[in-house]
């Protein structure tokens, strides 16, 4: 658990100065979009009908992210990096009042997909802020600084959000777009301007960074992307339709702001601290922890909807995906090369969009077809069997 002693030991560590601007924004950021966690499924099935469509429309963020992820990237170490988060924020701020007013499926799916191109961009520019201003020895701690900050507000807001919409239920999102101009106001007065490092063509660009991608150690390659996929898919089935299902068996908004909340609280509490471990610890160990955690923490859901079991479930799962999460993003920051950090943010990120684009499909696909208890069982035995698999990729050579 985070103590203050510890949080007065973070004042002494001069690396974190440029991580902490970009951390309070987007603290805001996170709680705006917090507040709509725990009904931005819900609507998006309320126009749907169907789990699978609504699978399909949440997944158009990782399809985007296969197609501009990369190609983002690359401008990223092209142009001013705060200037591209600006305009991402700015152009929030009047999208997300746009799922207030959609009412059949193409609607929903237009302003999913724009919301998407706009989503896909921001982070690939946060990524390259953050792989350009860290310090390689301590890549695990600056990523949980940041993400204690995201985590936090992501905690608190769902809570709020619950209570928000059972009064009214479309108030979250206006409060989203306010909360994402306080944002982008912080950008603009904290955050400092980090100009492009490349001045080559794009496609030189593009062409030139799969290709450094590709040096990367085969197995250590193989192994992050293995582990990216795995961990980013059940993650984005858990958040796709956990709520859904919630309210489907009668829990209330509040309730499952609840369950949000207590799912992402763990990683807050420990999300510095397991950064340290993970700095400090065989990286191989901590992908088994956390994989077989993640299955484990799911086989309580496959024999119940009870909301006190989701909630004991819930609390695990949080603790299993803030490790594996952090171990991919402090893998991903000390395989980037010293200059294109924006191409190289947005081949990883790639990979993560992959995990976004599988899960919400096969996963509505699955809730659809053969229900709650046998998706659930599912999912736990892909994290078993992920195991075997990642050792087995870790090992290979070729």
């Amino acid at each position: 658990m985070i103590s203050l002693d510890h949080f007065r030991g973070l004042k002494n560590h001069k690396y974190l100065k440029k991580v902490f601007p970009i951390s309070i924004a987007y603290g805001f950021y996170s709680w705006g979009w917090g507040l709509t966690t725990p009904i931005f499924a819900i609507l998006i099935n309320s126009i749907t009908n169907d789990l699978f469509i609504t699978g399909l429309v949440i997944a158009v963020w990782g399809i985007v992210g296969l197609v501009l992820d990369i190609p983002f990237g690359v401008l990223c170490d092209k142009w001013n990096v705060k200037k591209i988060m600006q305009g991402c924020l700015f152009g929030y701020i009047f999208l997300t009042i746009g799922y207030t007013l959609a009412t059949n499926t193409w609607q929903i799916f237009t302003i999913r997909l724009i919301h998407s191109i706009f989503g896909a961009l921001l982070w690939v520019a946060i990524w390259t802020y953050l792989f350009r201003n860290m310090k390689r020895d301590h890549t695990g701690e600056e990523i949980g600084f940041f993400s204690v900050f995201y985590d936090f507000a992501a905690t608190i807001a769902p809570l709020v959000g619950g209570v928000i919409a059972t009064m009214s239920f479309f108030l979250p999102f206006y409060l989203l777009s306010a909360f994402c101009a306080i944002s982008l106001i912080i950008v603009t007065f904290m955050v400092k301007d980090l100009n492009g490092c490349q001045t080559k063509p794009f496609f030189y660009l593009l062409k030139h960074e799969l290709a450094d991608f590709k040096k990367i150690g085969v197995p250590t390659l193989r192994w992050f992307i293995f582990l990216t996929i795995v961990s980013y898919s059940i993650v984005a089935v858990i958040a796709s339709f956990l709520p859904i299902l919630l309210y489907e068996a009668g829990v209330s908004y509040g309730y499952i702001g609840l369950v949000v909340a207590i799912g992402i609280l763990p990683a807050v509490l420990l999300e510095i601290p397991l950064g340290r471990y993970v700095d400090h610890k065989q990286r191989d160990i901590v992908a088994i922890i956390g994989l077989l955690g993640l299955g484990l923490s799911l086989v309580p859901m496959v024999f119940s909807l009870n909301l006190s079991v989701v909630i004991v479930s819930i609390a695990f799962y949080g603790i299993m995906s803030a490790l594996v999460l952090i171990l991919v993003n402090t893998i991903a920051s000390n395989l980037a090369p010293k200059r294109e950090k924006g191409a190289f943010s947005g081949t990883t990120t790639w990979f993560k969009d992959v995990g976004n684009f599988v899960g919400p499909i096969l996963g509505g696909l699955a809730f659809k077809l053969i229900g709650t208890s046998w998706t659930m069982a599912i999912l736990a035995a892909i994290c078993v069997v992920s195991v075997p698999l990642f050792i087995m990729a870790r090992k290979m050579t070729v």
